[in-house]
């Protein structure tokens, strides 16, 4: 990706290319706001997280990259089929929302190939007036309190400072500013440190057409489950997340700690995956749950995982990555707008609605599975269908029945 900074100093620095820091600029992109985006890899580059909820595809149609999500080769998404230890605990979630008129209508949405995607997001914020640099995001100008900028490294090892009105970290789990002390003390947000493995894989049993492109979800025990999202015609992602305790007490090396798991965590996988051959290095990343009290202030914003992590299982974090930076613009260009002088309270309480509305999903999922299952299979299909397609942020949102239902299950009132 070719270098095109100009400038010391612009009105919007973001740092982290993924989708956070690619929505952000593309949503900032009418209002010709000077903007640089600064990414330490080399694009394009090898990412999970490949299935786009409903919520996605609204969301890059806006951007006007609908025609290019409907001509690439992406395997077109009709919902997800979540497989508990017996055929009675499965369940299927379709893509779904509720219209204007209240009546649920289905569409479809796409599983994406990351290096591809990523990049595509990339280019097209760049085509739009975002500036790029290949640069390593140091330290932060100013205070912890009043940021002004950021310290950076280039490809060539050369040190810059850059200057900005306000900093934009989408720096995902590198917790930019959480790390440079910005958001306050680091919370627990309550889920055991686990680990992925995970491969491209080739010859797995997919569902008949239509339903070919749809995400599959397997689990076993608590926090021991696994993923196949197809790629293309013949490649799929599948990946097994467990404890990583779990892991480290098997004394296995990853390949054979995967091919075990595959076995192991659910009697669908294992038949679904009995005749496959893995066509790619067998990777591994640690999934830890945090989160940060303060994702905006002077100076500064956070979108997607930089200033919080969930339990991934269903597939919410491009959904939030995208929506959060489109939300994100707004608040940016308001602050902009007033010199500083705004306090970002409605983005505080947009992303504090949207993490406990998903950790509650998560919750009631893990704690009392059984309890989902009659949601999303029986009683409130609507609703289920309605958060799965990654409507979080929406004032209707906590009047779901079905979120009342999952909070009184839990003992937990809405935050204020």
């Amino acid at each position: 990706m070719r270098d095109t900074k100009s400038s010391d100093a612009y009105d919007v620095v973001i740092i982290g290319a993924g989708p956070a820091g690619t929505s952000l600029a593309l949503a900032l992109a009418p209002t010709d706001r000077k903007v640089l985006i600064v990414e330490q890899a080399r694009f394009p580059r090898f990412h999970i997280g490949e299935s786009l909820t409903g919520q996605c595809a609204e969301t890059l149609e806006s951007y006007g990259l609908g025609k290019y999500m409907a001509e690439t080769a992406y395997p077109v998404k009709r919902g997800v089929t979540v497989h508990g230890q017996k055929e009675s605990a499965k369940f299927w979630v379709p893509v779904q929302r509720r219209g204007t008129d209240g009546e649920p209508f289905q569409r479809t949405t796409w599983q994406v190939r990351r290096k591809e995607f990523d990049l595509k997001l990339l280019e097209s914020a760049i085509e739009r007036g975002a500036e790029f640099t290949q640069a390593s995001a140091d330290n932060i100008l100013g205070s912890a309190f009043k940021p002004s900028g950021i310290k950076i490294t280039d490809r060539d090892g050369r040190h810059r400072n850059i200057h900005s009105k306000i900093i934009a970290d989408a720096s995902g789990q590198s917790q930019f500013l959480g790390r440079q002390n910005v958001l306050g003390p680091m919370g627990d947000a309550g889920y055991d440190k686990q680990i992925a493995i995970f491969a491209h894989v080739a010859g797995a049993q997919l569902d008949e057409v239509p339903h070919q492109g749809n995400t599959h979800i397997f689990y076993g025990k608590t926090f021991h489950w696994s993923w196949l999202i197809p790629q293309d015609e013949v490649t799929d992602s599948l990946g097994v997340v467990i404890p990583v305790d779990v892991y480290k007490s098997s004394g296995l090396s990853k390949e054979a700690f995967f091919r075990k798991a595959i076995h192991d965590i659910n009697p669908e996988l294992t038949r679904r995956t009995q005749s496959i051959d893995i066509v790619s290095p067998v990777r591994s990343i640690s999934n830890y749950s945090y989160r940060y009290p303060n994702p905006a202030g002077h100076g500064f914003i956070c979108t997607g995982d930089s200033h919080g992590f969930l339990d991934p299982i269903f597939s919410f974090g491009v959904t939030i990555a995208l929506k959060e930076g489109e939300i994100a613009a707004r608040e940016v260009e308001a602050y902009l707008q007033a010199d500083g002088e705004y306090d970002f309270d409605s983005y505080r309480l947009k992303i504090r609605q949207a993490r406990e509305v998903v950790q509650l999903i998560i919750d009631t999922f893990w704690q009392y599975p059984l309890a989902f299952l009659r949601l999303a299979h029986f009683s409130h299909q609507a609703d289920i269908a309605e958060l799965f397609y990654g409507r979080f942020y929406e004032d209707t949102t906590l009047e779901l029945e079905a979120v009342k239902l999952m909070r009184e299950l839990l003992g937990r009132e809405a935050s204020p």
